[in-house]
């Protein structure tokens, strides 16, 4: 149980601080890679899944459209996991930043948010796949059923 529940305690010294800091955004890189990574393989597996499923038809290929739409949301919560622990990284990172002389992240993320108004969060743009690779699987598994039935 956490019990100083500030961020900073009273006798650390500005390289402890900033060593900490770096730390912070080390491991907030090393999220952002291992997602990036994590949406490379599931991008192979569903362009994989997807055509091996059309090819096949019938019944083999429901069942990689099924594990592909389990895929699709098994996907979703990891995006939406990685999303979250990243959001805290950031938090705490802009806190640091407050006890140093410069604030790179906060200034950086004001930047982006003044000089482009159309500025989406990676986010929203990334958790966008796994919904279109959803939308793919049903509209094939749709296809399939009705070229199966003809």
């Amino acid at each position: 149980m956490l019990k100083n529940k500030s961020l900073l305690n009273e006798n650390q010294t500005q390289q402890e601080i900033l060593n900490q800091y770096l730390l912070m955004v080390e491991e907030a890189r090393h999220i952002s890679d291992r997602r990036t990574n994590t949406n490379f393989c599931f991008i192979a597996f569903h362009l994989i899944c997807l055509s091996v499923a059309l090819i096949l038809g019938g019944f083999k290929a429901c069942v990689f459209i099924s594990v592909g739409l389990i895929l699709c949301i098994v996907w979703l919560e990891i995006l939406k996991k990685s999303k979250a622990v990243n959001s805290i990284k950031f938090e705490i990172i802009t806190q640091l930043e407050n006890s140093l002389s410069v604030n790179l992240f906060s200034y950086e993320w004001y930047l982006m948010q003044e000089k482009n108004k159309n500025f989406k969060l990676f986010f929203t743009i990334e958790s966008k796949m796994p919904i279109c690779f959803f939308v793919a699987y049903l509209f094939s598994f749709l296809v399939l059923t009705f070229f199966e039935r003809n």
